[in-house]
């Protein structure tokens, strides 16, 4: 189990990591110039990766008040700019994500019952992780 936790937290990292320093040509050059002005330190971005996983187990408010809105930074991050005009974010998430995947990262959703339910959990954070990843 704290292997599982890892791998996601690994993953989540590295998807974030790839986000921030990756996406935006005018961002690459930035950081190339400048690789201590982001202010993010791997050991916080993996910490930070980690209480992520953690809240993947918690309830679905949980997932809502912790997972979800990294998630949807994370998307936004990698798809934006190649996001057409004529798509809207709601089009290409469910694309990406497919319609059970899209709702659980869709800033626009959120669980309106049984909030003290059980939230999606690792697996479903992880799946969706992979999707982010394969963008």
């Amino acid at each position: 189990m704290i292997f599982e936790v890892l791998a996601i937290a690994v993953i989540f990292a590295a998807v974030m990591w790839l986000s921030s320093h990756v996406v935006g040509g005018a961002r690459r050059v930035r950081h190339a110039e400048q690789p201590a002005a982001t202010g993010v330190e791997p050991d916080s971005t993996l910490t930070q990766a980690a209480s992520t996983v953690g809240w993947a187990e918690g309830t679905r408010s949980d997932w809502d008040r912790h997972v979800r809105p990294v998630l949807a930074r994370e998307f936004d991050n990698i798809v934006g700019a190649r996001r057409s005009g004529s798509r809207s974010r709601r089009e290409t998430g469910q694309l990406m994500f497919g319609p059970r995947l899209w709702p659980l990262v869709d800033p626009a959703g959120g669980f309106t019952s049984g909030l003290g339910a059980p939230g999606p959990g690792r697996s479903a954070l992880s799946e969706i992780l992979e999707r982010l990843e394969a963008a």
